[in-house]
């Protein structure tokens, strides 16, 4: 354990937050939101996508996704891959909470929101408390080489240009992909299972 927390860095809890996921019975009784959220820190916000986009990854009538939009951004000069894991020794008594791992790069995107799935219960609405601080996601760096990581606060006129950069790069690889993806069978051998049997004879 001990050497599996002296790799990577921390991204805490900027904020002291309060989310409210309502009840089966709530949202039987014609509640007109699934969730909502509050935040010490006014100008913090965040999200939950449409269960759509999750579809088959947690069952979802029992957990609500919620994205918290982090205030920070994050860039890499070389193309190297972190892992996102769930800080197992200071959210191991959030057992209701669960952060989602994944890998991501910075040299192509810079955000760090959180994504994370709460539990929804059955007949009482659920208020879950994320202190300030509080670890939210442990980034590992996937390469041998050493990363160094440095931090530093900037302006308004550069934050916006770090967003403009990841909007034209994020605009870039959805084109890109879409043409592939027009043009190029996949060559995944399962992806003959994605597609109804039906529409082979269509």
């Amino acid at each position: 354990m001990l050497e599996y927390i002296k790799k990577g860095v921390i991204l805490p809890s900027w904020s002291d937050i309060k989310i409210k996921v309502y009840s089966h019975d709530a949202l039987r009784n014609g509640a007109n939101m699934e969730c909502e959220w509050f935040f010490a820190y006014e100008e913090a916000r965040a999200t939950h996508h449409d269960r759509s986009q999750y579809a088959g990854y947690l069952n979802n009538n029992e957990y609500q996704h919620v994205k918290l939009i982090a205030p920070w951004r994050i860039t890499c000069e070389e193309d190297i891959q972190f892992v996102w894991v769930q800080p197992e020794w200071r959210i191991v008594e959030f057992t209701d909470i669960h952060v989602i791992t994944g890998v991501v790069d910075y040299k192509h995107q810079n955000s760090a929101h959180v994504n994370m799935f709460l539990r929804r219960w059955d007949q009482e609405d659920k208020v879950y408390t994320i202190p300030f601080g509080m670890p939210l996601a442990h980034i590992i760096p996937l390469s041998d080489r050493r990363v160094e990581v440095k931090h530093h606060l900037i302006d308004h006129r550069e934050y916006t240009e770090v967003l403009q950069k990841q909007n034209a790069a994020l605009s870039w690889v959805k084109s890109k992909m879409s043409i592939l993806k027009k043009s190029s069978p996949s060559k995944c051998p399962m992806s003959s299972l994605l597609h109804p049997i039906k529409s082979k004879g269509a």
